[in-house]
């Protein structure tokens, strides 16, 4: 079913347009969120609370963006309320079960390196970590990015290009840490 289809049957009031909607994006709504707020429990509940707007809100999509963007920029804001209600709180990024680190299954580094890249996402801050995560692990283009979060699509672009230096500068710290370790 396609998201044309998916939401003609959603804005009718049929189950399986949102069925199919819930299943087709959840799960990378759920990473932004949770790259946002680092915490599992409070993701959860943004994703609710954007979903269910979401989904209340289907006959004002104008189609001027994908669907996929539209959602996205729901849960962007459902996860800052949220972040602003727990503003004080510590916590860390874990990334969820299905993110993998592009590694082969089964190699035993694979779970080294994702432990790995949880740390220095934890390391990162927080404008770099979402973006990371749209962009590589979401697979959003930095146009969708700039409508998620509402800036320039040039902008974006050199967020991302920062992020990934530090991302590579903290990546190299920690090879150099294990060599060190092995030598």
């Amino acid at each position: 079913m396609t998201d044309e289809e998916a939401l003609q049957l959603a804005r009718q009031g049929r189950e399986e347009g949102f069925r199919a909607l819930y299943d087709r994006y959840s799960g990378s709504l759920y990473r932004l969120a949770l790259s946002l707020l680092r915490d599992r429990a409070l993701a959860e509940d943004a994703l609710q609370e954007a979903l269910t707007s979401g989904f209340r809100s289907l006959s004002t999509f104008r189609g001027d963006c994908r669907l996929k963007t539209w959602f996205y920029r729901i849960v962007y804001h459902a996860s800052l309320r949220q972040k602003k209600c727990r503003q004080n709180e510590i916590s860390v990024y874990v990334l969820p079960e299905e993110m993998g680190t592009g590694m082969e299954p089964g190699r035993e580094s694979s779970v080294e390196n994702r432990l790995d890249v949880e740390t220095i996402l934890n390391r990162m801050p927080e404008k770099d970590r979402y973006l990371l995560v749209m962009a590589y692990w979401d697979d959003l283009s930095g146009l969708e990015i700039a409508e998620i979060l509402g800036i320039n699509a040039n902008h974006v672009k050199i967020l991302l290009f920062r992020a990934r230096a530090r991302f590579a500068q903290l990546w190299g710290k920690r090879e150099a840490t294990e060599l060190e370790k092995t030598a």
